[in-house]
């Protein structure tokens, strides 16, 4: 049995600016209320522009965002069910957005994060990290062999201790919940994605990232179209190598993750042509979302080359798809890839023209362009040396 102790709250707002004032006892970190006015920020963002990035995405207006550890005091922001009476000692400390707070005793994370227990009860909520100026990001690492000058390390990593983009992440966990709605959405538990363990899918996917890259960055739509096909050719070799759950999985999650990511970026970029006033604070100007691009450009090359970490390759590969659609059909298949078990992939199908009884045509111009077998015999040179970046062009 835990034992709890009652700890009150008092809400204090001024400039529209949100901190809590605690009782002795409960300590509410000025990390954490930041978060909480950088939640409420991502919450004013989305009601401004969410359906303009994304059409009829409402859904993250009663977006659940836990933010904290076990290991820390926590806060609760639109939890999907009212507070329970065994979540004391939470405190509200706004009610609008049913802001809650509370001390740490008692308080596990499962799975992932995604589920909390307390008193053998199970709530689904987001877990977010805490706020810091000194937080450092998970990509931070791995993109800086590719930055040429001193002035790209300070451009990104000016980048990644703003708030606007601690903003930009709240919003790429908010748009998952607009994403339940696909009735598909049960397959993304069926499989983890160690299927890249077998050199011949680390080479085909080295060649879909090369091909996806050169597809987005195209400025003609003939050219865009038989790069897609292209890549459609090589991934359906691949397809051999997996087995039906992996290819779902990988649909899955090219879909999942990488429409969020591109939800993480084209936010700046509508907030940076409708020129966006902060509501909540005035900690800064929002951040040039030409930064937002740089660093997904950095990202996708760090996935395309790691073939020691390939989780990632399903945020960048499938961002790039989403890119090359908006090129393709605009805003249209936003809307047809809600539908049932349609994904990115099933779209580039259908928008590049690609035709099955092409693909050794296809596949000539991808051998022409990419040596297969000499990328596989460097990749299992690089596998025997256990270095896991290819071809530091």
């Amino acid at each position: 049995m835990i034992r709890v102790t009652i700890f009150i709250v008092v809400i204090l707002f001024s400039d529209r600016l949100l901190y809590a004032q605690n009782q002795p006892g409960f300590d509410l970190t000025s990390e954490m209320k930041k978060s909480v006015v950088f939640n409420l920020e991502a919450i004013s963002i989305l009601d401004s522009v969410a359906e303009i990035v994304w059409p009829g995405w409402t859904t993250y207006k009663s977006v659940p965002i836990f933010i904290g550890s076990p290991k820390n005091n926590a806060v609760f922001i639109n939890p999907k069910s009212n507070i329970p009476d065994d979540f004391i000692p939470y405190s509200l400390i706004e009610t609008q957005h049913k802001i809650f707070a509370r001390e740490s005793s008692g308080l596990r994370n499962n799975y992932n994060g995604t589920i909390i227990k307390l008193n053998d009860n199970y709530y689904r909520l987001i877990r977010m990290v805490i706020y810091d100026s000194t937080i450092s990001h998970y990509y931070k690492e791995r993109v800086e062999s590719l930055l040429d000058v001193e002035i790209q390390q300070n451009r990104i990593n000016n980048l990644l201790q703003s708030p606007d983009y601690y903003i930009s992440i709240i919003t790429h966990e908010a748009f998952h919940f607009h994403q339940e709605i696909k009735e598909s959405s049960v397959y993304h538990r069926t499989v983890e994605p160690r299927y890249y363990k077998k050199s011949k899918v680390l080479a085909c996917s080295f060649i879909e990232g090369m091909l996806l890259k050169r597809a987005f960055y195209s400025e003609n739509e003939t050219e865009t179209k038989e790069l897609v096909c292209q890549f459609l050719a090589i991934r359906e070799v691949k397809s051999k190598y997996l087995s039906k759950r992996q290819r779902v999985y990988e649909a899955f999650e090219e879909y999942q993750e990488g429409s969020a990511q591109y939800i993480q970026t084209q936010i700046q970029i509508v907030l940076d042509s409708l020129d966006y006033k902060l509501v909540y604070n005035n900690y800064t100007s929002l951040q040039n979302a030409s930064d937002f691009l740089f660093l997904d450009s950095l990202c996708m090359e760090a996935s395309i080359r790691d073939i020691k970490d390939p989780g990632n390759k399903h945020y960048f590969y499938g961002q790039t798809q989403a890119r090359i659609l908006d090129k393709l059909s605009g805003n249209v298949w936003k809307s047809e890839i809600l539908n049932g078990n349609t994904f990115l992939i099933d779209l580039l199908l259908k928008y590049s023209g690609y035709e099955a009884s092409d693909q050794n045509k296809y596949l000539e111009q991808v051998n022409a362009a990419y040596d297969y077998s000499k990328i596989l015999q460097e990749i299992r040179k690089l596998r025997i040396s256990k270095n896991h970046y290819i071809f530091n062009e």
